[in-house]
């Protein structure tokens, strides 16, 4: 089960197009999740989980314009 926290990028990766999340594993994250990104409750973007880490993950943009943008935006799972 998915802990409730305030989820955040930690960081995004342009040429990858790849973000880090800070919450992984222990978290309840698992590969494949679906993610939003929200700016002012509005869904900026898509995420896809693709690693997972106890503490972290990593997740491609599935549905954005620009990526460097999201850092510090806050996310959910779908």
């Amino acid at each position: 089960e998915l802990r409730q926290q305030p989820y955040r990028i930690l960081a995004v990766n342009d040429e990858l197009q790849v973000v880090v999340l800070n919450s992984g594993l222990d978290d309840g994250v698992r590969p494949g999740m679906t993610w939003s990104v929200l700016s002012s409750e509005r869904v900026v973007a898509k995420l896809r989980v693709i690693e997972v880490r106890p503490l972290i993950s990593a997740a491609v943009v599935i549905l954005s314009g620009v990526v460097a943008l999201l850092l510090a935006h806050t996310s959910r799972p779908c």
